[in-house]
């Protein structure tokens, strides 16, 4: 049989998600049809029920119905109410499940790429939901403190307040320097990157945008500029993020292979 899965989001004609989860079915001999989904706020409930409805076996979301997709789902996971956003769902015993695979898929990541969070000073920019998405898992690795920084300072407050061990770094605050930056804004789609203070970058600081291939490149040519040596894109969160989805659907842990530079 030939497994139906789909991306919802606007926009997902970028996603590399078909090719990602087309090499890990292949590793069990899956056949799959990956469809790549872009759909308005006003239509996510009734595509995604006619989705699963016509038996669809998954899907993913991705930016910006991560948080309204929680309204779909009949059910979630602990990842998925501890994140309060949704990236992955699936049917389970009749009925509609939301999880989160973004937060684990990060910190995977990090381990692979031996970036260490533990007891670390982490400044996140943004708070929308990829923030909302990594923040808990993040924080269970236990790091010094994380400091969150969004254009809409009430937004990153809210989001501190429910998340514990943060605090929110106000506009154009330059005293504070750390150990690792996170672009989780959108902006590199549009060709933009969000403020990147010298002030806040050690010599050892390394900067991780969420985002991947393009839209990444914004943010990383400005730390680049900065004098910042150690910078990733996303790709490799992309990766992880897919195998735990996948992992979800099929009950297979697929093989990741990542070239040594993403």
């Amino acid at each position: 049989m030939t497994y139906q899965l789909a991306l919802f989001g606007d926009p997902v004609k970028h996603s590399l998600s078909p090719q990602i989860h087309q090499g890990f079915a292949q590793q069990f001999g899956f056949d799959i049809d990956y469809q790549l989904i872009q759909v308005s706020a006003a239509e996510l409930r009734s595509r995604i029920n006619d989705f699963f409805n016509s038996g669809g076996h998954g899907a993913n979301i991705t930016i910006p119905h991560k948080q309204a997709a929680l309204a779909v789902t009949d059910q979630l996971t602990e990842r998925a109410q501890q994140a309060a956003v949704v990236n992955t769902l699936f049917i389970k015993d009749g009925q509609l499940w939301g999880d989160n695979t973004d937060g684990a898929g990060l910190v995977n990541d990090f381990k692979q790429k031996q970036i260490q969070t533990h007891n670390q000073r982490i400044l996140i920019l943004g708070a929308g939901g990829a923030v909302k998405g990594i923040l808990p898992a993040l924080l269970a690795t236990k790091p010094e403190h994380i400091r969150i920084y969004n254009r809409t300072i009430e937004k990153a407050r809210q989001l501190a307040a429910r998340s514990g061990n943060c605090d929110v770094l106000i506009k154009d605050d330059t005293t504070h320097a750390f150990d690792v930056l996170i672009n989780g804004t959108s902006l590199g789609h549009h060709g933009q990157s969000p403020p990147l203070h010298p002030e806040w970058i050690k010599p050892h600081t390394i900067v991780y945008d969420l985002s991947y291939g393009e839209a990444a490149q914004p943010f990383l040519k400005k730390a680049m500029q900065l004098g910042v040596t150690k910078t990733f894109a996303g790709l490799g969160m992309l990766h992880h993020q897919a195998a735990l989805a996948f992992e979800r659907w099929f009950n297979r842990v697929p093989k990741i292979t990542l070239p040594n530079n993403n």
